[in-house]
């Protein structure tokens, strides 16, 4: 410390800022007690220093002349020790409070912001550090106080769902009464008015829990933001049917010109009911609810280790196509299967709707478990066209944004886009975790794996990495995502093309090794 510019009535104290300072420090206070011989008593004089110069310095002013200027010095240099020691020991503790805060206290820390889209180079970083600081359980009360937000702001309401107790599982696993698919009200009538419609008659024969799901809108920066209601909706998330409710589920099918239905779980999982079949166990069967009898009739069905595909007819109908449905039979009860499992479900999702004529059908259908209820289950539920029909949704959209813009990912944003339009997708803070792993191992598997796309094509069919070669390295060069081999110089020409015109984020990996994510 130095000190200089002394006269009668003031000194100037100077000195360097100290080293390993925490930070939020933004003023010094220089003190002084001057004593006076003649009177009992002291007097405290002092100044403030800019906490942000590198050179700190105040005038203290309102001095008398010392007796001895050393005495002044050590006055200050002692109070100046005194600050220090007092803002570590009082600027610590917080510190260390943030850094163990609860989930409640993150929340009322940053209830009104949410996450920004990430820069997709450096998707690895942030889900390691969201795994290590227990990041997504955070993140999942902030969606979920974010979705209850935007149901107050949106004024949605349940009044169907909750007048129909033996039509639903759970209390709490109803359709908005703005986006419900309503039984007898067709698709070609939807398209002329998305509006939500009032129900006439009794509604037990009308009502169906399951929603319509809007795409998400994406704003310059990659953010994801809800549709409006004018928007088309492209998928219809459903509880899977009850034993009383299968006709009515069928009847969905029909009235919405479902193309194709994708099935998340067993009907029984653990030796425990999980979802009512719907299609026939032999050639031909019928279906009865309340006031409604369908006819489905098996066309063909295919069994492979990960899936099974079916495809059957529902009379009555008056389309003559068969209706396809997709069935993943790998989805435990708990957690969320490996991501390629998933990735393969959505190729195929993607493969059918590809397949179907545009104009001519309505969204595919996506359902998951029921879980039969136990004593009080009404008060603990586990999933009803919710979690699991959620996490697949929102992988397909951002997958699909991928391909478009692979510049930034926003999965926050995308899962609290789609919860408009039916409560609860994305159920548990695991499935937030999935959804961002779905995001890091696509770029790993297509874009390491590609790299050494040469070796690869020796390896199964069913582990995908054909599908992944044609997917992301030439696609969009002539090559479909049809597991085959390139013929001739297929492989280098599209890669080169693809290099020069699709480049939105340039990788470079080992071995000299550059893909371009497409």
């Amino acid at each position: 410390m130095i000190v200089g510019g002394v006269d009668s009535a003031s000194i100037y104290v100077s000195w360097q800022k100290p080293e390993g300072m925490m930070n939020g420090i933004t003023l010094y206070k220089a003190l002084a007690r001057e004593a006076s011989r003649a009177v009992e008593q002291t007097q405290e004089h002092f100044c403030f220093a800019d906490a942000s110069l590198e050179e700190l310095g105040c005038s203290i002013s309102g001095l008398t002349k010392p007796v001895n200027i050393v005495l002044i010095i050590v006055g200050v240099v002692l109070a100046l020790a005194v600050l220090v020691v007092v803002l570590f020991f009082v600027l610590q503790p917080r510190r260390r409070a943030n850094r163990n805060h609860s989930p409640s206290e993150y929340l009322e820390a940053a209830s009104k912001d949410r996450p920004t889209p990430v820069d997709f180079a450096n998707i690895s970083r942030v889900t390691s550090r969201l795994d290590d600081e227990n990041g997504w359980s955070y993140l999942f009360e902030l969606l979920k106080t974010l979705a209850d937000e935007q149901e107050r702001a949106a004024q949605l309401t349940q009044n169907a769902g909750s007048s129909q107790f033996n039509l639903n599982r759970y209390v709490d696993m109803l359709p908005y009464d703005q986006s419900m698919v309503i039984l007898g009200r067709k698709w070609s009538v939807l398209l002329k008015n998305p509006r939500p419609t009032v129900v006439s008659g009794p509604l037990s024969s009308s009502y169906i829990n399951a929603s319509y799901v809007r795409p998400p809108n994406y704003t310059a920066t990659g953010a994801a933001v809800a549709s409006s209601q004018d928007t088309q909706p492209e998928y219809i998330a459903a509880q899977g049917p009850l034993p009383h409710t299968v006709a009515d589920f069928l009847t969905i099918i029909y009235e919405q010109r479902c193309p194709h239905i994708v099935m998340l779980c067993n009907i029984e999982e653990n030796s425990s009911p999980k979802c009512a079949r719907y299609w026939p166990a032999q050639a031909t069967e019928t279906f009865v609810s309340d006031g409604r009898s369908v006819i489905v009739t098996k066309v063909g069905e295919q069994i492979t280790p990960n899936f099974t595909y079916r495809e059957f007819t529902i009379l009555p109908s008056d389309e003559k196509e068969a209706i396809k449905q997709i069935h993943f039979t790998l989805w435990n009860d708990y957690g969320a299967p490996p991501v390629e499992q998933i990735y393969a479900v959505i190729l195929k999702h993607l493969s059918f709707l590809e397949q179907t004529p545009i104009g001519s059908y309505g969204p595919p259908l996506v359902h998951c478990r029921v879980k039969q209820p136990q004593a009080h289950s009404l008060l603990y539920p586990i999933s009803a066209g919710v979690g699991r029909t959620g996490t697949f949704i929102c992988a397909r959209y951002i997958l699909e944004r991928l391909r478009k813009d692979a510049s930034t990912i926003d999965v926050f944003g995308t899962a609290l886009a789609v919860r408009r339009w039916r409560k609860s997708l994305v159920q548990t803070a695991v499935l937030c975790d999935f959804i961002s792993a779905f995001c890091y191992k696509i770029w790993f598997l297509a874009v390491w794996n590609l790299c050494r796309v040469r070796y690869l094509l020796l390896c199964d069919v069913q582990l995908n990495f054909l599908y992944l070669f044609a997917e992301y390295c030439i696609a969009r060069e002539g090559i479909q995502p049809v597991a085959r081999k390139p013929q001739g110089d297929e492989y280098d020409t599209a890669v080169s093309r693809s290099r020069s015109k699709y480049a939105p984020v340039r990788l470079v990996m080992p071995r000299h090794c550059v893909c371009n994510f497409i």
